[in-house]
């Protein structure tokens, strides 16, 4: 942002454990199953609500891939991919894109297509300490006076098919 800084954090484990917690749902597998349809729906509604607006993502097409919704939205196309999918490099919806770049068109080269992200890891698997997926669902203690210390380095994302973000 102009003369500071943004982390944008999207927390699907945060949500799955807090609709556990509230009692509307019986498990962490149920409360991501329905985490995981939520983002399915999502994908490629990034403009909802605001008229002439695009979507910043869309659903790859997986031919041999069944729709696990037990009625399809018409808002997600036959045969979309449940592990993967693309999106233009963004910043959060709730972020102003005039704040962040140049208005520009859809297709526009200078807007970087990420063809290879994934929901794989919305599972209620147990990763071990130090995997790029610990503590997505599970959590992960923060004494209180680490509270502002983040004991992960940072990790550059790479746009490719080995995709790591």
């Amino acid at each position: 942002m102009p003369g500071g800084a943004l982390i944008s954090i999207n927390s699907v484990g945060h949500y799955a454990n807090n609709i556990l917690r509230q009692g509307l749902v019986k498990n962490l597998d149920e409360a991501i199953k329905n985490v995981q349809r939520l983002a399915w729906q999502s994908i490629g509604n990034g403009g909802i609500g605001l008229e002439n607006k695009r979507s910043t993502s869309w659903h790859t097409i997986d031919p041999d891939n069944t729709c696990p919704h037990p009625a399809r939205p018409s808002t997600v196309p036959e045969h979309f991919s449940i592990k993967r999918y693309a999106a233009n490099y963004h910043t959060d919806v709730l972020i102003p894109d005039a704040l962040t770049r140049t208005v520009t068109l859809v297709g526009d080269p200078l807007i970087e297509a990420w063809k290879w992200l994934t929901i794989e890891y919305f599972t209620s698997t147990q990763y071990a300490l130090g995997s790029i997926d610990f503590g997505m669902f599970h959590g992960y203690p923060v004494d209180h006076e680490a509270i502002y210390f983040n004991p992960f380095p940072p990790i550059k994302g790479v746009n490719s098919p080995t995709l790591i973000y």
